[in-house]
């Protein structure tokens, strides 16, 4: 959707909604009551589409709104080279916008995976996150360490020179991993709960 000129609106990332009472994050601004008004045009058009009726035949839920937020002008995009492996739909489309190639991110880590130039998005902490949903939470955190720290841990050795690097994005932390931490012998062995439980009662303290 574009328009010739930049709508004076303000809104909130889906991201940022998911799991929160919706109505305080609509788009707001002067131009906010043009677009809640084409929002409920959408509404209406999604409830007769054949699209939902098929849905709704196959015992399935309708898609019956649209989540509107961003904008602004687009811009040319760095190319790059990296291989981005994610499950993210917003991931995927700002990768491929950027000429990096998207690939499905696979179980377990490979390792071709960690001898090439790549971006892994985890996500499965993401949705518990936003629901507030401790139980799912913390059966994300075993998935993630079964799946992927500890085969990650045991796969150290054959990170290739460019090393491993894991990122929390939202609070900016970051550790790099090279072959030779393989042998740092006297480093103990922790699971990633106790790690992150560890980090938590640092910082409050």
């Amino acid at each position: 959707m574009s328009f010739p000129q930049a709508p004076n609106l303000s809104t909130t990332p889906l991201s940022v909604a998911i799991g929160r009472a919706i109505e305080p994050l609509m788009p707001q601004g002067d131009d906010a009551p043009r677009f809640r008004s084409l929002l409920n045009e959408l509404q209406m058009l999604l409830f007769e589409h054949p699209v939902n009726q098929t849905r709704e035949a196959r015992g399935e839920l309708p898609i019956n709104s649209l989540w509107l937020w961003g904008g602004g002008h687009k811009r040319s995009a760095p190319r790059s080279r990296l291989s981005v492996y994610t499950r993210d739909i917003e991931v995927s489309a700002l990768a491929t916008f950027c000429g990096a190639a998207v690939h499905p991110l696979p179980a377990q880590p490979d390792k071709t995976l960690l001898k090439t130039k790549a971006i892994g998005v985890l996500d499965e902490l993401t949705r518990a996150g936003q629901c507030g949903d401790a139980f799912g939470w913390r059966e994300s955190i075993r998935s993630l360490e079964a799946n992927w720290f500890g085969p990650l841990l045991d796969a150290i050795r054959s990170i290739g020179p460019q090393g491993l690097r894991l990122v929390d994005p939202v609070h900016g932390k970051a550790l790099q991993l090279q072959q030779t931490d393989a042998w740092k012998i006297w480093r103990r062995r922790r699971s990633l709960s106790s790690a992150l439980g560890s980090i938590q009662a640092a910082n409050q303290t």
